[in-house]
């Protein structure tokens, strides 16, 4: 502070602490320079002490910093010293990086650097340096004004909480936030090189953390960044940051930690988090101890390490039917040993068979690795005879589809016919209709979609010959809900068009209404669709009164209505073809026939 000339010097480099201390400390040497200044004409004795406190209480603060600016002036002192001792340039370059970046109080920064090169250079030299990093003191500025909105609204203060303690608007805003600010960051508006690139997105990320730590999401992004930009080490440590602190439950984390420790050639550290990950997970984790064998069998160069681990897992929890086909799977790519991979899936069968359908496919599938087509076809065939299509329909037509897979592509014509009665039999019981069990060709559930599924090979399907309209499922992707007129004295207009539509493809709508809503367009005249949707709304809404109904006088109106001749022979249970109806004007949206009663 003793060699600073003007307390604006350090303006914006300083702390706002430090900058009081300096300027109380300048105060000082000001009020010393002042009273040296008087006591030199008034001289020294007992009464000019007083003489010269007076004086220098009489001094205003400007005098007193020209006198102090006169006393430096004598001294003649170079600009270094001016500032304690620090190399003018170092300060220059430090107001050059800081200009350049997009800062809160950039203006100020500018300002300052503006009086520095004023008391401590020569001016035009000055002026054309700063006239040189203009543009990109502008830029700067520009993006410092961004992201000031970007940042607008975001308490950064706010401590991490855990999102279950959040609400979902708050959870969704801040992740929101700070992912537009990030992906601002990342697009490097001012053409930052590399390194600084860098080290200013990591920045934003620890900002990030402090806030989102508990969004795995945003802790493995600040890895995946640390590591493109060849900071792996401390990507490393972020991700062991991560997964200790804020996802201690996270498998898929903490699987990447122990994949990472393996690539550093560290196999016990590897070896040691997938211990830990099966210790500490409450549930079943049968990826853990998979990925643990084969760890074991690429670290340790004799087998027998991974059978003794994997004996001792049987009968766990984490040792699921998974771990019985992905271990014996590895006995067979690795060793070649079909009798010990097909005993281990033979165990698993015993375990799990009864009440696990998927073990019965992985065998099949086995056996057709080790080629063994016809063992394969045996072994699907005997895993449907021991289900019931009564009791577990969905088991039972999971395990039936597969085998008709199999029988399809590799078996006879003969045995493809002896599915077909396992397939009626199931299909009687999903859905009892004569017309089904009378099925032969394509079976009582077949559908166009089906047929597709059953002819595609390794994901090629065989292509449609036709458009096809939209689905009941698509219809149904949007929910519709269900108007009500309770309490409203004139029902609103229909929405859209196809609402009642998709109320019928839902079964929101009775079946009687489902019909009327196709007679009702058929009638002779002119109606437009929007009316007959806005009637037919109304009567979802409407309380109707029980009326009785004479059914044969109610056929005959309904006959004649739709301009059909009818025999006054005939009655209601007669069947007999009516008369083709007038044609009529083409509708747009087609409707479904629906007989007369």
């Amino acid at each position: 502070a003793r060699d600073v000339k003007r307390e604006r010097v350090v303006s914006g480099l300083i702390a706002p602490l430090v900058r009081a201390e300096a300027c109380e400390a300048l105060r000082r040497l000001e009020t010393q320079a002042a009273a040296e200044s008087v006591r030199e004409t008034v001289g020294t004795g007992p009464q000019s002490d007083k003489a010269v406190e007076e004086a220098v209480k009489s001094m205003t603060s400007e005098d007193k910093g020209k006198l102090l600016d006169a006393k430096l002036s004598a001294l003649d002192l170079p600009a270094a010293e001016k500032l304690g001792g620090v190399d003018p340039e170092l300060i220059r370059s430090a107001y050059v990086r800081a200009v350049c970046t997009p800062l809160d109080d950039i203006v100020s920064v500018w300002a300052g650097w503006g009086n520095f090169e004023a008391d401590f250079s020569n001016k035009t030299l000055a002026a054309k340096v700063m006239a040189q990093f203009q543009p990109r003191y502008e830029a700067a500025r520009k993006v410092a004004g961004e992201l000031q909105k970007l940042y607008d609204g975001l308490d950064t203060t706010q401590p991490a909480l855990p999102v279950k303690a959040m609400t979902t608007s708050m959870a969704q805003n801040l992740r929101k936030k700070w992912n537009t600010i990030l992906l601002y960051e990342k697009s490097n508006p001012l053409a930052f090189p590399p390194n600084n690139l860098g080290a200013r997105v990591a920045f934003v990320y620890q900002q990030c953390l402090l806030q989102c730590g508990y969004h795995v999401d945003f802790g493995f992004g600040f890895c995946t960044w640390l590591d493109q930009t060849g900071q792996q080490a401390e990507a490393l440590q972020v991700l062991e940051v991560v997964v200790r602190r804020y996802a201690p439950k996270d498998v898929l984390l903490r699987l990447t930690l122990a994949q990472i420790h393996e690539e550093r050639a560290d196999g016990d550290a590897a070896a040691a988090e997938y211990e830990s990950i099966l210790a500490d997970s409450a549930d079943l984790c049968p990826l853990a101890m998979i990925h643990l064998l084969r760890l074991l069998r690429r670290t340790k160069p004799d087998p027998g390490h991974a059978r003794r681990r994997f004996l001792e897992a049987v009968g766990t929890k984490h040792c699921t039917w998974e771990v019985f086909v992905a271990f014996a799977r590895s006995e067979w790519h690795d060793f070649g040993c079909r009798e010990t991979a097909e005993g281990i899936i033979r165990q698993a069968i015993a375990l799990f068979g009864k009440v696990e359908t998927r073990v019965h496919v992985a065998y099949s599938e086995f056996l057709m690795l080790v080629n063994d087509i016809a063992e394969a076809r045996r072994a699907l065939s005997t895993a449907v005879q021991q289900f019931s299509p009564s009791t577990r329909p969905e088991d039972y037509g999971f395990l039936l589809g597969r085998a008709e897979h199999l029988e399809e592509r590799y078996g006879t014509t003969d045995s493809v016919r002896a599915l077909a009665p396992f397939r009626a039999r199931l299909e009687a019981l999903q859905n009892g209709t004569v017309l089904n069990k009378q099925a032969k060709l394509f079976g009582g559930g077949a559908s166009y979609e089906a047929l597709q599924k059953r002819f595609a090979v390794v994901g090629v399907k065989p292509p449609s010959g036709c458009d096809k309209p939209e689905t009941v499922e698509q219809a149904n992707e949007e929910e519709v809900e269900m108007p009500d007129f309770s309490n409203s004295n004139e029902p609103a207009k229909p929405r859209d068009l196809g609402m009642l539509h998709r109320l019928a493809a839902q079964k929101v709508v009775p079946q009687g209404l489902v019909n009327l809503m196709a007679v009702l367009p058929s009638w002779p005249g002119k109606v437009e669709q929007q009316y007959v949707d806005y009637f037919l709304q109304v009567l979802l809404g409407a309380k109707l009164p029980q009326v009785s109904i004479d059914l044969n006088q109610s056929a005959g109106a309904l006959r004649r209505r739709r301009g059909l001749h009818l025999n006054p022979a005939m009655s209601i249970g007669m069947e007999e073809e009516p008369a083709e109806p007038a044609p009529k004007k083409a509708r747009t949206e087609a409707m479904p026939a629906v007989p007369v009663p």
